[in-house]
C-alpha cells in the first residue's frame, strides 16, 4: 500500500515538474515585460504556479493549463505592482538577439522610442501590447490570460494600437516642433 503510495506521489510530481518546465519560460517573459523587476516577477511566477498546482482540480480543460497559469502570474505581478506603485515597462524586443552593431544601435533606439510611448498608455493597454507583441500571444490566448472574450480582446488590442499610434504621432509633432524652432 505505501509503495502505491510512494509511486503514485512521485507521479505526481513529474507531472507537476513537466507542467512546470513546460510553461515557465513563457509565464516569466509575460509577467518580466509588465513588470521590469526580476525580483516582482519571480514572486509573481511563483506564487501563480503554486496556486495553480494547488488549484489544478478546478481547470476544466487541461489543455489550456499555460493560458491559465499565465492569467494568474500576471494578476499576481499586477497586484504586486499596485502594491509598490510601479507602472514601468520593458521593451518589446530584446536587445541580445539582434545581429550586427548597427543593426543593434538601430534596434536599440527604435526600442526606447517604444519604451517611452509604452510609459504613457494605461496599464491595461500596455498589457495587451505587450502580450500579444512581446509574448506572442494569438487572440484567444490574449482572452484566456485577460480573462475576457476573444472578440473584447480584438477590441482592446485595437484601441490599444490607435492609443500608442496617438501617442507617438503627437512625440513625432512635438519632435519636429522643437527641431523646427532651432
Amino acid at each position: 500500500m505505501f509503495d502505491f503510495l510512494g509511486r503514485k506521489r512521485r507521479n505526481l510530481y513529474e507531472g507537476l515538474e513537466v507542467l512546470y518546465k513546460e510553461h515557465y519560460a513563457r509565464v516569466y517573459r509575460a509577467v518580466f515585460a509588465l513588470t521590469r523587476d526580476k525580483q516582482i516577477t519571480e514572486d509573481a511566477v511563483q506564487e501563480a504556479f503554486f496556486k495553480a498546482l494547488n488549484k489544478l482540480e478546478q481547470l476544466k480543460d487541461k489543455s489550456k493549463f499555460g493560458s491559465w497559469v499565465t492569467r494568474i502570474a500576471v494578476n499576481e505581478a499586477k497586484d504586486i505592482l499596485k502594491n509598490r506603485a510601479l507602472q514601468r515597462i520593458v521593451p518589446i524586443h530584446d536587445p541580445i538577439s539582434l545581429g550586427s552593431a548597427d543593426k543593434r544601435i538601430s534596434n536599440l533606439e527604435v526600442q526606447d522610442e517604444v519604451d517611452r510611448v509604452l510609459v504613457q498608455l494605461k496599464l491595461s493597454d500596455k498589457e495587451i501590447l505587450i502580450l500579444k507583441y512581446y509574448c506572442e500571444l494569438s487572440i484567444e490566448e490574449l482572452a484566456e490570460v485577460l480573462g475576457i472574450y476573444p472578440s473584447t480582446a480584438k477590441v482592446r488590442l485595437h484601441r490599444a494600437r490607435l492609443n500608442f499610434k496617438n501617442i507617438l504621432k503627437a512625440e513625432s509633432v512635438q519632435d519636429a516642433g522643437v527641431g523646427g524652432e532651432s
